[in-house]
């Protein structure tokens, strides 16, 4: 099974389990603070994620270092992935979680681009128009790329909506190479 079929499946059992319990929003704080602790710590995911130390050590540095900040539930799964050799698909695993949680929720995560940051005005009305096209509550997230020159590059679930001016410029450059010149009369 490719990992990403194999991080799905797990993030899909885990948020079962969690829907059932009532705790869809906490485990996914948690595997936030697991995942920031990792990414914070480059030590930890080595060991964490390397196939050459033993589990036993795995297992025992996750006890020390989460079992007061995770609910027992999320700390079996972490145990569980290392006693199932998946432990180094977690990453893949807390963003199927988090699609998977958001969607369970009807929400769904926007990555917009622009040329210059957005102001919380401009966010909100984004989100409420992103909002009425999806039908979901829309999470935005976003970034500020200077190379858009002007615009908007929005890209939610599969669907990619460009209106950059970037993108126009590109459009225009490769309409006028693809335009056969004729010669051009002049007369006095």
């Amino acid at each position: 099974m490719l990992g990403g079929q194999l991080a799905t499946k797990y993030a899909q059992a885990l948020c079962e389990l969690a829907k059932e319990k009532d705790l869809l929003d906490e485990v996914e704080q948690e595997l936030g603070i697991v995942r920031k602790t990792a990414e914070q710590y480059k030590d930890l995911a080595t060991l964490l994620y390397h196939y050459q130390v033993p589990a036993e050590v795995k297992k025992d540095t996750i006890m020390k270092i989460f079992k007061a900040d995770l609910h027992d539930f999320v700390l079996n799964f972490l145990l569980l992935l290392v006693d199932k050799r998946r432990i180094n698909a977690l990453p893949d695993m807390i963003d199927a979680y988090t699609q998977l949680a958001n969607a369970a929720r009807n929400m769904i995560e926007a990555e917009i681009k622009t040329a210059m940051p957005l102001n919380s005005q401009q966010e909100t009305a984004l989100a409420v128009k992103l909002g009425k096209m999806t039908g979901k509550t829309v999470i935005l997230k976003t970034s500020v790329d200077k190379s858009l020159i002007s615009g908007v590059v929005v890209k939610i679930g599969d669907s990619l909506i460009d209106g950059s001016i970037a993108r126009r410029l590109k459009s225009l450059e490769t309409a006028l190479s693809n335009t056969q010149l004729t010669k051009i009369g002049v007369t006095s």
